[in-house]
């Protein structure tokens, strides 16, 4: 039977805090830069990556705290990293309205005064969004419903780009529990795709890994296959494997499309068959230097 490792979904109260704090003392500078950056920004499309960009970059502060404070609960994670990207998204709105007060306003805000007035802040929002500071249509500001609509939009972008980044982030590796780390120990090579998916996958399923051997050296700009052990640097005794095939699909008139395939996510495998792995991928890599000289 095929065992997956999965998160232990275990936290330490001091992990959540440090998580916490993480996110916030990151969320503070993030919401400076987002709301200046925002008004300087006049494409739409930019503006969606800078927003995904900016929930992104809470998500990475939060992930990288929920290791170091080893959080095994992608959940907790998810949540902590929400929390922190609303803390974070206020202060920038404080900012953003003493922007927009400053470049179309009589009179200047104090942004750290406006954090400290939820209730200013949140008539100055609906005062902008009765008149509109830009527009979606040339020489008519967005106003009303639909600015609001735009604004609810942007804080779902904001906040589910900081979840999934941490929760991605802390996936990655697995943790072993008895030696408290993160399995940091990595073996990658990359392969010639596989011709047929189902077969290898059956194939794994039945702990047979031959397969591989039959794979010659794989180009990661063209289709391929990767494979990833990860293993704990202590006792040894926690191994994954991963592996995942990149497949080039062409189109007509268009450029091809790339479709991402897992073959397995974390497969539990013992000792001796990482050991196994270890060797092959030395032998492999030897072999495609050998054959790049």
């Amino acid at each position: 039977m095929t065992r997956i490792y999965k998160l232990s979904g275990r936290f330490t109260p001091i992990g959540i805090v440090t998580t916490l704090a993480a996110g916030l003392a990151a969320g503070v500078p993030l919401a400076f830069i987002y709301a200046w950056g925002i008004m300087r920004i006049p494409e739409e499309k930019l503006s969606c990556f800078a927003t995904l960009g900016y929930g992104a970059l809470i998500g990475v502060a939060v992930a990288f705290a929920g290791r170091w404070g080893r959080i095994r609960n992608q959940y907790l994670a998810g949540f902590l990293a929400v929390c922190a990207a609303v803390a974070s998204y206020y202060l920038s709105w404080a900012f953003w309205l003493q922007n927009v007060f400053h470049k179309f306003g009589q009179h200047e805000l104090d942004a750290v005064a406006l954090m400290r007035r939820p209730d200013v802040l949140w008539n100055l929002m609906k005062a902008v969004n009765e008149y509109g500071t830009w527009g979606t249509a040339a020489n008519k500001p967005t106003t009303g419903t639909e600015l609001w609509i735009i604004w609810g939009f942007e804080a779902l972008g904001v906040f589910s780009a900081a979840a999934a980044t941490a929760v991605a982030i802390l996936r990655v590796q697995p943790f072993c529990e008895p030696c408290q780390l993160w399995c940091s120990d990595t073996e990658k090579i990359v392969l010639s795709p596989v011709a047929d998916v189902q077969q290898a996958r059956r194939s794994i399923q039945l702990r047979d890994f031959t397969f591989l051997q039959e794979l010659g050296p794989g180009n990661k700009r063209n289709a391929h296959l990767s494979v990833e052990l990860h293993s704990c640097p202590n006792c040894r005794d926690l191994n994954t494997l991963t592996l995942k095939q990149q497949q080039v699909q062409p189109r007509k008139f268009r450029s091809p499309s790339i479709k991402h395939v897992t073959l397995a996510d974390k497969l539990l495998v013992s000792r001796q068959e990482a050991d196994a792995f270890r060797m092959n991928a030395h032998n492999f890599k030897q072999l495609s230097k050998a054959a790049r000289a």
